[in-house]
């Protein structure tokens, strides 16, 4: 009997390594960007923080309450399609896009892990994201966090009192389930996405800053990642 649960045992730890590496793989496809709490991503030039460039604001209301906003002249649109492989630029081209706030709040969110949006940049090019997962605003283990100062990192550590007590396992455990259920607690923050660019621009579309529109041509590139604040 032991010997036989030992096997079931082996065998769901093999199919959970399975799944773990099948998810990393299919992450892996694609370019991941974390958009911190309250910044801005220009798309096309994959990067964080630039204003009269940025796409999309990850807008942070309260705890509970934030919107993804397009910027600039950025349109975009939840689509309701299920496989983000399949979403190519004929699709994206195809939906009512526009520069409506995409709600990403607790309650009659559109915005979830799994959710799939469709948009078109500032300087015109067409492209698909799909929500990863949010973050927490004390989850600093990405990438992009390295743009956030010391300074507003124990912000948001003193100001929600998130640091953990030391050197005692049980006290630790108990404050973090205690997190778990407080109001204020801004678990959905950082906004993780996959996404991808497609190859070509629309016409005309004139770039954020108001000077002459320029006329579409083909990019070499067909997916980049990116962040701004």
């Amino acid at each position: 009997m032991r010997k036989s649960w030992s096997a079931i045992l082996a065998l769901v730890a093999i199919g959970v390594i399975l799944l773990l590496v099948l998810r990393r793989h299919n992450r892996g496809a694609y370019p991941t960007t974390v958009i911190p709490g309250t910044w801005t991503w220009d798309v096309d030039s994959n990067s964080l923080g630039s204003g009269s460039y940025s796409d999309f604001f990850w807008e942070q209301i309260d705890a509970t309450n934030r919107n993804l906003v397009p910027k600039n002249g950025a349109v975009a649109a939840v689509a309701a399609a299920k496989d983000f492989d399949g979403v190519d630029e004929s699709f994206a081209r195809r939906q009512q896009l526009s520069s409506a706030k995409i709600s990403g709040s607790d309650r009659n969110a559109e915005l979830m892990p799994g959710s799939i949006v469709v948009f078109r940049t500032s300087q015109g090019r067409y492209g698909k994201l799909q929500v990863i997962r949010f973050r927490a605003i004390d989850d600093f283990g990405f990438p992009e966090a390295s743009r956030l100062s010391q300074q507003w990192r124990d912000f948001a550590t003193t100001e929600f009192k998130l640091k953990p007590p030391r050197g005692n396992v049980v006290e630790e455990i108990v404050f973090r389930v205690k997190r778990l259920f407080r109001r204020d607690f801004p678990r959905n923050y950082h906004l993780e996405v996959k996404w991808q660019l497609f190859q070509s621009q629309s016409n005309y579309v004139g770039p954020a800053n108001g000077s002459q529109p320029i006329r579409s041509e083909t990019n070499s590139t067909s997916s980049e990642a990116g962040s701004r604040r």
